[in-house]
């Protein structure tokens, strides 16, 4: 930001280290932001800042930048194929998974996305469950009258 002929005012840096080491994890985040924005508009892909919010929220939680597959071990943690492959590069997940004989469980948010299914959190976690008896019994199978005998003469 002090070399000679640099405008500090107008010089953007995209080297996401140095922006965290002088200006601070909330500069690092936004700069994460555009960065990825920036890149996948190049290729043509035009992607939900709130996405990218998260991806950057993730990659600095610690207080420092971290590599998004070292945050939480993705690869150690998470065994689901699906969520794997959301993750990374969609045909080795699924191929090893499909080599190996593993199962989904679709528990995950990225599986239930992936799959078109309900997700299971907030009102998604909720199951109606109806008791049935066995037998009915008598008075359960006929109608309640509320106004017996109102109208027989």
């Amino acid at each position: 930001m002090r070399t000679k002929g640099v405008d500090p005012y107008n010089t953007i840096s995209n080297n996401i280290i140095e922006v965290q080491e002088t200006l601070g994890i909330d500069v690092a985040r936004t700069c994460i932001i555009n960065e990825i924005d920036s890149t996948l508009k190049c290729h043509g892909l035009n992607v939900d800042k709130r996405h990218l919010m998260l991806l950057a929220d993730v990659m600095t939680y610690r207080g420092e930048v971290v590599g998004i597959k070292n945050v939480i071990g993705l690869q150690k943690m998470n065994k689901s194929p699906l969520a794997l492959a959301s993750s990374e590069a969609t045909a080795n997940p699924l191929f090893n998974a499909a080599v190996n004989g593993r199962e989904n469980r679709l528990e995950g948010v990225s599986e239930s996305i992936m799959m078109g299914t309900p997700i299971k959190i907030g009102s998604g976690m909720i199951k109606v469950i109806q008791r049935v008896d066995e037998q009915p019994s008598e008075q359960s199978s006929r109608p309640n009258a509320i106004f017996t005998g109102a109208f027989t003469s």
